[in-house]
């Protein structure tokens, strides 16, 4: 066999050393994809029981801070129209008595939704 390869040109030799070079690499490229792929199922298992528990986790937080930005929003709003009419009443006959003034007989309260936008009286 060497007798074959001491009488052929270098030329000849570049193509049957790229086409061996190029086999053993599919071949090596076979076995570990196939060592790879013949992992055990317990580690897939595991690692998507891991993402599911990580992603309940997330999904569960994010959630939360969601829902109590929205129940406090909405608590202040419903407190703030609650009281609203009544405190300004009293600041309104305050500033009366504190100016020495006849408090009106009924006092005129202002939307409290306009009012809390910003777009009531101006000071």
């Amino acid at each position: 066999m060497l007798g074959l390869w001491a009488s052929a040109p270098s030329w000849a030799r570049r193509p049957t050393v790229y086409l061996t070079v190029f086999i053993v690499l599919l071949v090596s490229a076979g076995a570990s994809g196939y060592l790879v792929g013949s992992s055990s199922g317990e580690d897939v298992s595991a690692a998507r029981e891991a993402g599911a528990a990580a992603g309940q986790k997330d999904g569960s937080n994010s959630a939360t801070r969601k829902a109590y930005a929205r129940g406090m929003a909405l608590g202040r709003s419903a407190g703030f129209a609650d009281a609203y009419p009544a405190a300004y009443e009293a600041a309104f006959l305050k500033q009366f008595r504190r100016a020495g003034l006849d408090a009106p007989a009924r006092v005129s309260v202002p939307n409290p939704a306009k009012a809390a936008a910003g777009q009531g009286a101006k000071r």
